[in-house]
């Protein structure tokens, strides 16, 4: 039986993650890493701290994966600034409540509308902030969208808002009675956007595993640095599971496993080993529709109500054409021994088109004989679909880019032509730097897709 390669992404979300925390947890990984390293398992490891960086590609090398884990011990993100504005908004709630000032009609009515001033503006910071980290998660599941084998992120953070603001909502809605407040947590709810990620992560047949780096924190304003007593314990209960239960979501709907409330996650880890070393494929047949549709998927056990089934909800079945856009976006990041048209990728020399940007030419070429070519009147026609996409090594990344192209031989000169090599003339606009660049072509008669990638620097 032939052994499926195995890719994880190993995902440290410096932006969401408080660095104690991540230290903390780290250590862990890094023994994980260490200990179960091995093919058929490939790990990469990125970065987010408000932009993507791959720290470290794949490899099935734990002392590489271990030291690009190490060097992130000393990055902070934005966590810690948004965790203080949310705290001093709480304690003022809870001052208000423990302290008050007597003071009615205006004054009253003033401080609150502050307080709602100020939960809402933290509420749409957190929203912008989690659409962000949402956007970043979809890049890297492009990146992994073509490669063949069973894929797998690794999110690890201190929990992400599906409802930014909801808890200090509700706490205030608590502390002043006023639970029309609450209502407007319609306005930065995010519900949509994770079940929009998990489609993708699904689509991709990504199984994504989150791992809570908080672990068992006490309930908000029982800490030893709050000044004021909870108010509400309901309340402050809300405010805990709204960073949690994000988490749980995401694993629960592609078929992975959340490690929460844990101080250690070693045990957690094992599960995951587990699932990257040994695991079930189920199959059915579906009638082939040739366009990308969504199919909903449900597993049942009979009589065995004691086991516990893990699985993604969503199956996308994706058309040819997306499956070579997949491919081609891997290439950016993988190597792919896949090129059975004999695609070859030159570049000749760039030249200035703005100040900081050149002009790339590339051909793509192949042998005429690699293509379909049908009968049409006097000439004969093959027709092709090609992409390209660029990535610079900082982690930026083009658009992709998607031509037709027609290649139409007089009958007459059909003999001698299927002897040569065909060719296509890109012209790439980049930047400086270093970039790779992934081309597939699709043959639109036999539908054989071939793929090539080429390093450049610019200028």
């Amino acid at each position: 039986m032939e052994i499926r390669p195995v890719y994880t992404v190993l995902y440290v979300d410096h932006e969401n993650l408080n660095p104690l925390d991540r230290n903390r947890v780290l250590r862990r990984v890094r023994e994980f890493v260490m200990d179960n390293l091995r093919p058929p398992v490939q790990m990469m490891v990125v970065s987010y701290d408000r932009s993507l960086k791959v720290v470290e590609p794949f490899t099935d090398s734990g002392l590489a994966i271990n030291d690009a884990l190490r060097d992130m011990t000393t990055v902070s993100g934005g966590k810690a600034d948004r965790d203080s504005d949310r705290q001093e908004i709480l304690e003022r709630i809870q001052e208000a409540v423990a302290e008050p000032s007597g003071e009615g009609g205006e004054g009253g009515e003033r401080l609150q509308m502050t307080l709602r001033q100020q939960i809402m503006a933290f509420a749409e910071e957190e929203a912008m902030s989690v659409n962000f980290t949402l956007d970043a998660l979809r890049e890297v599941m492009a990146l992994m969208s073509g490669l063949d084998g069973r894929k797998s992120i690794i999110y690890i953070s201190s929990g992400l808002s599906m409802s930014p603001g909801f808890g200090l909502m509700s706490e205030y809605a608590s502390a002043f009675h006023d639970t029309a407040f609450v209502g407007r947590r319609s306005q930065t709810d995010r519900t949509h956007a994770f079940q929009s990620l998990t489609s993708t992560a699904n689509g991709q047949d990504i199984s994504i595993y989150t791992i809570d780096a908080s672990g068992l924190n006490p309930l908000e304003g029982y800490g030893a640095d709050t000044r004021f007593g909870v108010t509400d314990p309901t309340a402050m209960s809300i405010g805990r599971k709204e960073y949690q239960d994000s988490l749980t979501y995401m694993a629960q709907q592609t078929g992975g496993q959340a490690i929460v409330n844990t101080n250690d996650v070693s045990a957690g880890l094992e599960l995951i080993r587990d699932d990257l070393f040994s695991y079930y494929s189920i199959g059915y047949t579906i009638s082939a529709t040739g366009d990308d549709r969504v199919h909903r998927i449900e597993v049942e056990l009979p009589g065995h109500s004691d086991y516990e089934l893990r699985y993604r909800r969503r199956f996308v079945e994706k058309s040819r054409e997306t499956q070579v856009q997949d491919r081609v976006f891997s290439s950016l990041m993988v190597d792919l021994a896949d090129n059975p048209m004999d695609l070859s990728l030159t570049a000749a020399s760039r030249v200035p088109a703005s100040d900081d940007r050149w002009t790339m030419p590339v051909r793509v070429s192949f042998p005429l004989s690699r293509v379909a070519l049908v009968p049409e009147g006097e000439d004969y026609v093959g027709r092709l679909v090609l992409f390209v996409g660029a990535r610079q090594v900082d982690g930026r990344q083009s658009d992709m880019q998607r031509q037709e192209h027609e290649i139409r031989i007089p009958a007459a000169q059909i003999e001698t032509a299927v002897g040569q090599r065909f060719s296509i003339d890109l012209q790439l606009l980049m930047g400086a730097g270093q970039h790779r660049v992934g081309v597939g072509v699709l043959d639109v008669v036999t539908r054989q897709a071939s793929y090539d990638r080429l390093i450049v620097t610019v200028p």
